[in-house]
Order: structure tokens, then sequence, then C-alpha cells
């Protein structure tokens, strides 16, 4: 979803027009060298008097001679300073953010754009719900139960945040790319005398001043906004847009003027660069530092768990424990389709890049966050699709009956797809099952 204020999201229309201000520019420097040769007595300002060792022009013809040259320079200087953002193509990145908030919705976020999903139903009902009593079904409650509340809540915050992360990336390199535009059109529009009056980059850019700081990240926090939208995360967020240009009427000015705005975007583009890779960095911390069966459920297999029940059972009807086992079952289901919208944004990962095309270090951090978001909610899913499997054994055990209820045992005879959009590749429970390895975002505590 790119919103209309997301302006240059497509790189080769962005370079367009970039050469377009170029052409424009160049053209309107040319007529008014041009003009000042015709009608004035002095020698307008030129590159020559900045080099002692060509001589000025002593008649217009002399000058008419030489505005090619001079032209030709100053373009040449104006692009060596443009903030090169060229490449990234913010329509994928838009589809990534589309992505995180279809996972967002399926994780209980109600301002989310997506379908619902049954999952927050499911969770409150293994959580609590149950009426299964007993030194069993209490020990399913205390370990596993209690953890399928938590596990989602933080995961849709590290959705939540991952939606605000992806968001702002775009959104510092369309600022860079507007910035460019607006410096280059601003100075053309002034060489001519005809400072354009459509201020649609203006209105479509309503930033309200704030810093990248105002963009909340962290699990588990409820002031972790969602935006709806890749530009509402600036209109809320920061601004380093140029809104204010001025350039004096001389040539001298107007050139030098252009060359400085360029230098401050490239240099504001920089500064909300590291600004957001903190940004990454602070999530990375905050799932750094939270435990493992709070990001993806109780591990059953490193519990006393896997012995079977020997009593403590205060339920009579095998149904009632095999309830417990369809809503993990189903809850294993219905977290495919999380998998399957989280994976998706590694599409939009050759975009993740800074300045000059060049990967960033909160770039690379940003992927190691996705992928381990991805592991958590596949070892949720396999966690859910475990615990289906060890209920089903235990009604069995002490009703000494197999289950005849038809949605478990199509569970039981398909395991859960734990790769989304690429089917059968995704690995096994038992692969996944086990805690996350999160090495990759682990230094962030030091």
């Amino acid at each position: 979803m790119t919103d209309k204020t997301i302006k240059h999201a497509n790189p080769a229309k962005y370079s367009a027009a970039v050469n377009e201000a170029l052409a424009a520019f160049e053209a309107a420097l040319t007529e008014r060298y041009e003009k000042e040769a015709r009608e004035s007595f002095h020698i307008p300002w030129n590159p020559d008097r900045e080099n002692p060792m060509v001589g000025a022009p002593s008649s217009p013809d002399q000058v008419l001679q030489r505005i090619p040259r001079w032209v030709k320079e100053i373009r040449a200087g104006v692009e060596a300073e443009i903030p090169v953002y060229e490449t990234q193509d913010l329509d994928v990145l838009a589809s990534a953010f589309d992505q995180l908030h279809r996972a967002a919705r399926f994780l209980g976020n109600e301002k989310a754009i997506g379908i619902p999903s049954g999952i927050p139903a499911h969770v409150n009902n293994i959580n609590g719900n149950s009426t299964w009593a007993g030194i069993a079904g209490e020990e399913f409650r205390r370990n596993f139960g209690l953890s399928t509340r938590p596990t989602m809540d933080n995961q849709r915050g590290i959705a939540d945040s991952l939606i605000n992360l992806y968001a702002a990336r775009a959104v510092t390199i369309d600022s860079a790319r507007r910035n460019t535009l607006r410096a280059i059109r601003t100075a053309a529009g002034k060489l001519s005398q005809t400072v354009s009056t459509d201020n649609s980059e203006t209105e479509l850019w309503q930033w309200t001043g704030l810093s990248l700081g105002a963009v909340v990240v962290g699990i588990p926090n409820p002031t972790v906004g969602v935006v709806s939208s890749v530009a509402v995360v600036v209109g809320n967020a920061f601004d380093f847009y140029q809104t204010d240009l001025e350039y004096a009427d001389d040539i001298h000015s107007i050139v030098t003027g252009v060359e400085d705005s360029l230098k401050k975007a490239t240099q504001d583009a920089i500064n909300a660069g590291y600004d957001w890779s903190n940004k990454v960095k602070e999530l990375q911390r905050e799932i750094a530092k939270t435990d493992s069966k709070l990001l993806e459920l109780f591990d059953l297999t490193t519990a006393g768990t896997t012995s079977q029940p020997t009593g403590g059972y205060a339920v009579e009807d095998i149904g009632e424990i095999e309830k417990l086992a369809q809503h993990c079952f189903t809850a294993s289901e219905e977290y495919e389709q999380v998998v399957s919208a989280v994976i998706a944004t590694d599409d939009a990962d050759p975009q993740l890049r800074g300045m000059d095309g060049a990967e960033t270090a909160g770039d690379v951090e940003l992927k190691d966050t996705r992928d381990a978001f991805v592991s958590f909610l596949q070892t949720t899913c396999a966690r859910y699709y475990e615990a289906g499997c060890r209920l089903t054994d235990a009604a069995r055990a002490y009703f000494d009956m197999e289950t005849t209820n038809t949605e478990i045992l199509n569970a039981l005879a398909e395991q859960p797809d734990l790769n989304g959009a690429d089917p059968d590749r995704g690995g096994t429970v038992e692969q996944h099952v086990g805690a996350t390895d999160r090495r990759n975002i682990q230094d962030q505590m030091l």
C-alpha cells in the first residue's frame, strides 16, 4: 500500500525527475548568463573567477563563448552534491509494510490493516478457560497455558515495531529524494525568475517537525502505536524536509545556495539514518532481554510434562481435553498465515540500503530482527502443534480410547507448513520446537 505522500517511490521515475530538474537548471542558467551578457556591462560571476590561471572574458562575445563551459562545470558541481538514493524501490518496501500489518492483525492488533484471525480467541481458551482441573490440568495451565497470552502480545509488539521501522526507512529515503528535487527546482526557478508557485510537494508532505525519537518500538509496550500507512510515521514522527529554501537573485548566490541545500540534504539523510539504526538496536535489545517462553511459548519438551499423566484429573469427559487440543491445533494452523506474511517481507531486502546503494548496519540488523521474528513465529506454530499432540496423547492414555474428533485426526495427519509461501520446505515440528537462536541480535545486550 503506497500512500500518496510517498511521492518518489519508483527509482527509475525519480532518476528521470532528477535529470529533468538538472536539465531545467542548466537551461535556466544558460539563459540567465546570456541575458546578463546582452543587457549588462559587467562580467557575471562564473567558475573562471575561482581559477586565476584562466583570464577573465573582456567582451560580451567572449562571455557568450564561455557560457556552455561554465554551465557544464556548474552542473557537474551541483550533481556532485546530490545524495544518491536512486536504487531503492519504495513500493516494494511499502509491500513489506503491508505484510507486517497483516501479521499484526492476525496477532490481535485491531488497528492494523488486514483480516483478523482466531488466534486471540484460541489464546483465551488455552490460557485459562478450560475446565480441565487436577494436577495435570494445573501443570498445563501454569506452564504452557500462561505463556500463550504474553507470547501473542510480545509478538504483536514486534510486528508493530517492524511496521514503524520499515515505514521510517522508506520515509528517510523519500525525504532525501524530495529535498534533492526541491533544491534543484527552486534554483532553476530563481535563475529564470519564474519560481513556481506550485506547492504540491509541501501539501503532500505534512510533517510536524518532531524527531525520529518519536518513532516508538519495544515489547511488551501498549504505547507502541502501529501506523496505518507508510507516511503516517512521518506525519507523527520526524522532519528534515526543507520547506524554506531562500536563494538570492544573483547567479553566484543561487549556485552556492543549491549546493549548500544539497549538502544539507545529504547530512540530514545521514543523521536520520543513524537515528533509525539506533531504533532498530533498541528493538533488538528489548527482544534480547525477553525470556524465550514469552516470545515463542513454553517448551513442553524441556519440562516434566514429557511423562504420561498419572492422575489428578478432575474431568470425566474426554471432550474437554480434546477441546484444548483442538484449540492448539487450530492456533498452529492460523500461525501459518502469520509466518507466511512475515516471510514475504524478505522480497524487500534488496531495498534496505542507504546512500549510494550501500547496505548500512541498521539495514543488516533490521533483517536479522525480522529473521529472528520469523523463527519465533515458526517455533510458536510448532509448539502449538506439539501441545495438541501431547494433549491428544494424554486423553488417550487416561481414557484408554482413540479420538474420533475429525479436526484432530486431520491435524495429526498433516503437520503445519512452517515456511508459509514455500510449502514443504519450512522444516518439521521437531526441528522448530526448540528455542530460537538469537545470537545475531544478542550482542545488543552489551
